[in-house]
């Protein structure tokens, strides 16, 4: 399996990047700051192993989308000049919104944070019009511990998922590969729109205990991102 994913990132450097996602870090007036995560750890940093003598702090990346991609439709490279430094993480939430800001024509500015040994990080920031709002709601699931129990770890932190609305419930649920997970408590469901199907629920944290040798969800914490245009 190494070899295999060493053979992807068989070189860290690359010919002129064509598909750089925002080529212009320039922020328009019209524009504001939307979200920031700081220290984010590049994924696959092992495999690509650019060489940190040439990397310089606080230099802005390149993000590339990779498309063509075997393991991830939605692969994001990151460069800094010709120098691949690993990618961002896989179906996490910096993810989605890299996706969906391009989408918007909105800005991502992407500066590296450290870097030693064993692995790099990044700072990100989001940037849109002020007239497209965008929506994080940090909470909790509404989870059956008993009757759900197998479906329940299905679910890792990390994971993103889709937010269905469900008419004959009426409520919003959350499913993990068709499997019925929780759904979104009423004060977070007034929030949302049942005609907005691009509704999107990432795992933060999973609290669980051992009963004997069974593991006992007891709670799922989520963030639910979506876009008010209204």
């Amino acid at each position: 399996m190494f070899n295999i994913l060493k053979k992807l990132f068989k070189s860290n450097k690359t010919d002129i990047v064509k598909e750089v996602a925002f080529p212009n870090t320039d922020i328009p007036e019209e524009f504001e700051l939307k979200f920031e995560f700081n220290r984010v750890k590049i994924a696959g940093v092992q495999y690509a192993n650019p060489n940190k003598d040439e990397l310089v702090r606080k230099d802005v990346l390149d993000l590339v989308f990779e498309h063509k991609n075997r393991h991830d439709k939605k692969a994001i490279k990151i460069m800094q000049g010709n120098i691949k430094l690993g990618y961002i993480p896989k179906h996490s939430i910096t993810q989605s919104l890299i996706h969906k800001f391009y989408e918007n024509k909105d800005i991502v500015v992407v500066n590296l944070n450290r870097f030693n040994p064993k692995s790099i990080t990044m700072d990100l920031k989001f940037y849109g019009s002020v007239k497209r709002n965008y929506v994080c709601i940090d909470t909790t699931l509404n989870i059956n511990k008993k009757s759900y129990k197998e479906n329940l770890e299905l679910v890792e932190e990390g994971d993103l998922y889709d937010i269905t609305y469900d008419e004959d419930k009426n409520k919003f649920i959350v499913d993990a590969y068709g499997e019925y997970i929780g759904e979104l408590k009423s004060k977070d469901s007034k929030q949302l729109d049942k005609y907005n199907n691009d509704i999107q629920c990432y795992i933060n944290y999973i609290d669980s205990y051992y009963d004997n040798e069974d593991v006992v969800i007891e709670e799922i914490g989520v963030t639910i991102l979506y876009i008010d245009n209204k």
